[in-house]
């Protein structure tokens, strides 16, 4: 128990001190440290409601601190950069914005479109738990595979652009019908991963939403800001309906019940994370998270495992957090080289920005944010189009970086 107390404490000084760093509580960044803290905490209720021995041991100490380490350095970008003392956001001119939220808005229902069928479906044929753990049982899929799927996967995963753009339009004003179209658009991913009979789709909007408006808050007027937190609270309420009903589903008849499985959910991955890390032998397969990767440089696919197979006291079938999916690929030394990378990348890319924020810096704050963030329960973006949606972000940071910025929009703090 006190290993994990310990765990706590660290990560709450950690909050803390970015907190003073930045003078709010009310930033980006505290709110993602804040999910990690939070989650910290749970770890310490689920330990006492699931049964763990390796967190009792005297040598747990050593993979608890190593976890910590290691997920404090992933951290660190958020923790350095001061998103706080940015004036102005600036953004390409008017007609490029609205081009950009079409394009947007057309992928996104199409994705809505195509996944909603399979999403009705799966509420009507009863038992979810069952369809569940059928499908991960026997990889039978809900919804055909190919192309079609692919391009709705990626559409879908555009979710966080739609809702950065929301939050431009609702600051610009007077575009009530294309706002609303965009807050119904980022609701894409939701959706496709209840096709999974999956929860996290609904918890990742949470957090991408509250994330933005942290960002853009500065920059809205105040009447429209009680406006926005009635809309948050409109869609997270409706969200949190299928929610529910997969966590009922799943965790009613279970020992600890639904609110042990909602403790369990947010909380578990800070007893499973550092129990990966006690691990003597830690399952690895290079690039199993980068099938993209895989696939352009013909790389071979990784050995078949079970899932549901624990490997010591490790649960691969529970999360871990991303660092268990970096390990899992890399191994120590690729995963400290891809910590230290993604500092410099991140420190090249948004860390220079004083007192403007451009989109390109923008693209590049919001990627960081839906790894990590998502992270929190594990790595996310470990499927193809999960792979693609990190590619089109630096082609995008790239593209946006180069245009012309004659005519640009500014949005200046109030």
């Amino acid at each position: 128990m006190e290993k994990l107390i310990f765990q706590f404490i660290i990560i709450l000084l950690f909050w803390v001190g970015n907190k003073k760093a930045k003078k709010s509580w009310l930033s980006p960044s505290s709110w993602l440290l804040g999910l990690y803290l939070l989650g910290s905490f749970l770890g310490i209720i689920d330990l006492t409601i699931e049964t763990y021995y390796a967190p009792y041991r005297l040598d747990f100490w050593f993979p608890l601190i190593l976890f910590l380490f290691t997920l404090l350095l992933f951290l660190l970008p958020f923790r350095t950069f001061n998103e706080m003392r940015i004036s102005q956001l600036a953004f390409p001119n008017k007609r490029f914005l609205n081009l950009m939220s079409i394009v947007i808005i057309i992928l996104s229902f199409y994705a809505i479109i195509f996944y909603m069928s399979s999403v009705i479906r799966i509420f009507t044929m009863g038992d979810l738990s069952a369809l569940r753990n059928m499908r991960y049982s026997t990889g039978e899929e809900f919804v055909e595979g190919g192309i079609m799927n692919t391009i709705a996967s990626v559409s879908a995963s555009l979710y966080p652009f739609a809702l950065l753009l929301f939050f431009v339009y609702a600051c610009l004003g007077n575009s009530k019908w294309r706002c609303i179209l965009l807050l119904l658009s980022s609701f894409s991913e939701a959706i496709h991963i209840l096709t999974f009979v999956g929860r996290d789709g609904i918890v990742f909007w949470i957090f991408s939403f509250v994330f933005l408006f942290l960002l853009f808050k500065p920059y809205l007027p105040s009447e429209r800001i009680s406006k926005l937190k009635k809309w948050f609270l409109v869609g997270s309420v409706v969200l949190m309906i299928p929610f529910f009903a997969i966590t009922s589903s799943r965790f009613d008849d279970s020992d600890t019940g639904v609110g042990g499985s909602v403790v369990s959910y947010m909380g578990q991955q800070f007893v499973n994370g550092p129990i990966y890390f006690s691990l003597d032998n830690p399952p690895v397969k290079p690039w199993a998270s980068f099938p993209l990767v895989r696939e352009i440089f013909h790389l071979p696919e990784p050995r078949d495992s079970d899932r549901n197979v624990l490997v010591g006291e490790w649960n691969p079938g529970g999360f871990s957090t991303f660092l268990s999916s970096f390990h899992g690929n890399f191994g120590y030394l690729g995963m400290y080289f891809i910590a230290i990378l993604s500092l410099f990348f991140f420190q090249v890319t948004v860390g220079r920005c004083k007192k403007t924020m451009r989109l390109h810096n923008i693209i590049i704050y919001i990627l960081y944010f839906q790894v990590f963030g998502q992270g929190v329960f594990y790595f996310r973006q470990y499927t193809r189009g999960g792979n693609l949606f990190i590619l089109l972000c630096i082609l995008m940071y790239v593209f946006f970086r180069l245009i012309p910025q004659k005519g640009r929009v500014v949005l200046a703090k109030n």
